[in-house]
């Protein structure tokens, strides 16, 4: 009688102890919060503001903590680690309960039926498993590493460019403002028969076409504005000033370094290692694909009684047993996806490989052109100041001296046009060098 009474506080003990461990640790559910209107961060204090002056280092902090896709990116990777925190949990214990009344007449009691159970089969796949997410979360934290190197890339460049656009613009203001000034000479030497009417029309219409140049490229200024205030986070008309110094200059490695780098390209940069974490990681689902074959198995223990009082202690062992199919077809799939990936990563070696061959190609162009414009500058300037002291003795129409100027301001341009563009392409070969 004793013996029953403590089998009893023993088994109503138990069901007190797991019953609460079944609620412990159990999230509540939060509202969720639907976006319906864009939401920028706040400007830094110390750093980028409304009509400060914007610089190369405030682009990148600002693109790294803030541009949407990178944010994007970085949630991905919460979700990453939050799986891969499932997959190192243990496996839960299920806790049955069993009870069965009596109902006939007679001496009989209730009749109760408790066990613990754990999927021993989970305990044999985890470690896999875990390989698994960790190495899901590795991929993402280099897709993240290589999409903050991109972005930033793309700012820097808009930057570049709007710093050309706007030195362009001086030329063009300084030309125009030229051209303004001989059109008021040559108004008054029409008039005094010095000049022809064709020789003035030239001068309008140089201006006007200047007046045009100006506006396209003031558009074309304010899509890279909008287009960096996108990359930043910002809103589209935030308005912000340039640094008045000359346009930077991006440091090239030596073709030895840019050799080296090219040769060890899959081993530094992230997009390839991210893949190659994808490899890794399709190899750990492979083995846990491996482990499944194997009968599933299930440990568990209790105790009950009967309905004449007769109380037992026991263990039952379960198998799931994969005998349909099933198992072998997720190997097959795990292993082809490992494939796949295998596929996909030495295909992205090959286009790295000619990304980088693309890039040292047109930096070179650029380079060469840059040389070439340079080197005529001086030319036009010489050939300007000589057709303006013929004029002045007559030798020279004033087409021909027009002619010579303009020359000499659209050559200014395309220097500079040039130096952003050789910028930009050495700021993309470094980025695909990662």
């Amino acid at each position: 009688m004793h013996a029953n009474r403590f089998s009893r506080v023993f088994r109503a003990a138990l069901m007190a102890l797991f019953a609460p461990l079944a609620l412990l640790g159990c999230a509540t559910p939060t509202p969720l919060v639907m976006p319906s209107e864009p939401v920028y961060p706040a400007l830094p204090s110390a750093g980028l503001s409304a009509g400060s002056v914007l610089s190369s280092q405030a682009v990148a902090e600002r693109v790294g903590a803030d541009n949407p896709a990178i944010q994007v990116a970085r949630a991905q990777l919460q979700v990453s680690m939050a799986h891969s925190a499932v997959a190192a949990a243990l496996p839960d214990p299920s806790l049955s309960f069993a009870l069965d009344h009596p109902v006939s007449a007679g001496d009989f009691v209730n009749a109760l039926n408790q066990s613990v159970a754990m999927d021993l089969s989970a305990l044999i796949t985890r470690g896999a498993r875990l390989d698994a997410a960790q190495a899901a979360v590795t991929a993402q934290r280099l897709q993240l590493s290589w999409l903050v190197l991109q972005k930033q890339t793309e700012a820097s460049a808009l930057l570049l460019q709007l710093w050309a656009a706007d030195a362009e613009q001086q030329v063009l203001a300084a030309q125009r403002g030229a051209l303004q000034h001989s059109a008021q000479d040559t108004a008054a030497a029409v008039q005094h028969g010095w000049l022809t009417q064709t020789a003035a029309l030239a001068v309008a219409s140089n201006r006007v076409a200047i007046e045009r140049q100006q506006l396209a490229l003031a558009a074309q200024q304010a899509q890279w504005h909008a287009a960096l205030n996108g990359l930043m986070n910002l809103p589209p008309d935030t308005p912000w000033r340039l640094p008045t110094q000359q346009q930077p200059v991006v440091s090239v490695p030596p073709a030895a370094v840019l050799n080296q780098r090219l040769a060890q390209l899959a081993d530094h940069r992230a997009d390839l290692l991210a893949l190659r974490a994808g490899v890794m990681q399709a190899e750990a689902n492979y083995r846990v694909a491996i482990l499944q074959q194997f009968p599933g198995v299930t440990l568990g223990g209790g105790t009950a009684n009967d309905t004449s009082n007769v109380h037992t202690v026991g263990f039952s062992l379960g198998l799931t047993l994969p005998i349909f199919g099933s198992a072998q077809a997720r190997v097959s799939a795990a292993q082809a996806s490992r494939a796949a990936l295998e596929v996909a990563l030495q295909a992205r070696i090959n286009q790295a490989v000619a990304e980088v061959a693309a890039a040292r190609a047109q930096r070179q162009a650029f380079t060469q052109r840059l040389a070439l414009l340079r080197a005529q500058q001086p030319m036009f300037a010489q050939a300007q100041t000589a057709q303006a002291d013929a004029l002045a003795v007559g030798y020279v129409t004033y087409a021909a001296y027009l002619a010579a100027r303009t020359q000499g301001f659209d050559t200014e341009r395309a220097v500079l046009r040039a130096e952003g563009e050789q910028a930009a392409a050495e700021l993309g070969l470094l980025s695909v060098l990662g």
